[in-house]
């Protein structure tokens, strides 16, 4: 017989929040049949008991969501954008369904919301959609009646009343949104713990990965600050390093050269950032520079994929800018798959006259 743990990630208390205000996340594998189901009921209950208010978002069960994607390209090699969100949003729906259901059958009260019910408004794109707005004012009423609330995670509506995905891991997005938006005082993404692990499987890292130029990227951009800036408030001891600043005009739109550093720092809470080629693009960028200095915002200087990535070499790169007003900076190695650099590599590019200087010529 298996038995089914839980391990919130992790359970850490926010300051200035709704006090007792706490959004659980359950993935597939956690409400993977009724009995698992059950069980997550009587978690969601004996919170309630304490005196929290309880918001459950819940993934599809076990591997429904793959099986109905299964089934829509069974009958079509390029399934309809709005259909297939039709279709794969019902995974979730089951899932919140049963869970009230089993509350309910402990004598407690429950209501489940769809996203659109929940008041999540996503762009107009299928397969991935962006929340613009959340609106929780439904689970608002709800939880003041006492009831724990479920919502279905992944999904949401458009602005054209549209059903809408998020995309894989949608299910997280969809807490972190609720959790930031009803200003709860915690928000627990659980997961089953099957064995010991080698490493803290709570937090490891958080990684975005897509190159900064790429349009989802430009376009998500403040959307994901946004996302850390929430996290930052639950784990403010926790330092975060992004990748920011790596564009050039021509590369991208010129008003995404004008924000990317900046909202890096102040929003996303960065400690450390890559590249930073842009600096001088971005508005006001004296006062960037005189802010990241005061904050001791370290650099990453990678000064040879600038120059065959970017184009941005000798005067035109900011490294002389940045020791001028003091912002720390460490010079870096390229990443691996762009030309497997070493410092041996690195330093030739640059001189040093009693300060790290790069070279012009």
């Amino acid at each position: 017989m298996t038995t089914l743990h839980f391990e919130a990630v992790p359970d850490v208390q926010l300051l200035g929040r709704t006090p007792g205000l706490v959004v659980m996340k359950f993935g597939g594998t956690s409400v993977g049949d009724t009995d698992k189901l059950k069980r997550v009921a009587a978690r969601l209950v004996a919170a309630h008991h304490e005196g929290a208010k309880v918001v459950a978002v819940l993934s599809a069960m076990g591997h429904t969501t793959d099986e109905l994607i299964r089934l829509a390209h069974e009958v079509s090699p390029a399934p309809h954008p709005r259909e297939y969100d039709m279709l794969v949003s019902t995974g979730e729906r089951v899932t919140m369904a049963l869970l009230s259901i089993a509350i309910h059958a402990r004598g407690y009260e429950a209501i489940s919301f769809t996203g659109s019910q929940s008041g999540i408004l996503t762009n107009d794109r299928h397969f991935d959609a962006r929340i613009i707005e959340v609106r929780p004012h439904r689970i608002e009423d709800e939880l003041s009646r006492g009831k724990i609330v479920i919502v279905a995670g992944y999904q949401g509506m458009s602005y054209r009343r549209e059903i809408t995905t998020l995309g894989r891991g949608g299910s997280d997005t969809t807490a972190v949104a609720l959790a930031a938006a009803l200003e709860a005082e915690r928000c627990e993404i659980y997961s089953d713990v099957d064995g010991v692990y080698s490493a803290d499987p709570r937090v490891v890292s958080l990684n975005l990965v897509q190159p900064e130029d790429d349009p989802i990227a430009v376009r998500d951009f403040s959307l994901q600050m946004s996302m850390l800036d929430f996290l930052h408030t639950q784990y403010p001891a926790v330092k975060i390093t992004l990748h920011a600043g790596e564009l050039t005009e021509g590369l991208v739109p010129p008003e995404t050269l004008r924000f990317h550093i900046r909202e890096s720092i102040r929003t996303g809470h960065a400690s450390r950032i890559g590249h930073g080629a842009d600096v001088m693009y971005e508005d006001d960028p004296l006062a960037l520079l005189r802010e990241m200095a005061a904050k001791k915002v370290l650099v990453e200087i990678a000064l040879s994929s600038n120059d065959l990535i970017l184009g941005v070499r000798g005067a035109r790169h900011p490294l002389n800018t940045y020791l001028k007003y003091g912002v720390p900076v460490a010079l870096v190695t390229d990443d691996a798959g762009v030309s497997r650099s070493t410092m041996n590599a690195a330093m030739p590019l640059c001189r040093f006259d009693g300060s790290l200087v790069a070279k012009t010529t």
